[in-house]
C-alpha cells in the first residue's frame, strides 16, 4: 500500500509527477475498450500497479501459466516478487521495447 511505503520512506513519491489533467479522462477511455474486447481490468484502491502485476504473476506462474508483462514502469523490475521469465518496457511508445529476463538482469548486475 502507498500509505505504508511513504510511512516508511517519505521520499517514496517525491519524484513523480501529478497525473496530466489530458490523461485522466483517457483512463475511462482505455477501461471501456479493454471491456469491449473481453480483457479484464484488475485494479484494487490503495495499491500500486506494479503490486498488483507482480502478483497477478506470481498467481499465474504458481498455476503454471505462461507470463509475459509489458510495462512502462522500470521499477517493476526491481520488485522481488516479480519472477515473470520475461518482461519487456516499453520505449518511445510501443516503437521499441527492452527485454529484461534472466540472463539480461544477470549481465547488468555484473
Amino acid at each position: 500500500m502507498p500509505a505504508a511505503r511513504i510511512a516508511l520512506y517519505p521520499g517514496y513519491k517525491a519524484q513523480r509527477t501529478e497525473t496530466p489533467d489530458e490523461l485522466r479522462p483517457q483512463f475511462e477511455l482505455v477501461r471501456r475498450i479493454l471491456a469491449t474486447y473481453g480483457i479484464p481490468v484488475v485494479e484494487y484502491d490503495g495499491e500500486e500497479a506494479d503490486d498488483v502485476i507482480a502478483t497477478l504473476a506470481s498467481q499465474a506462474e504458481r498455476d503454471e501459466q505462461a507470463v509475459l508483462i509489458v510495462t512502462g514502469d522500470l521499477d517493476l523490475l526491481a520488485s522481488p516478487s516479480t519472477r515473470a521469465p520475461t518482461v519487456l518496457t516499453t520505449r518511445r511508445g510501443i516503437t521499441e521495447l527492452g527485454r529484461y529476463d534472466e540472463a539480461a538482469c544477470a549481465s547488468a548486475s555484473t
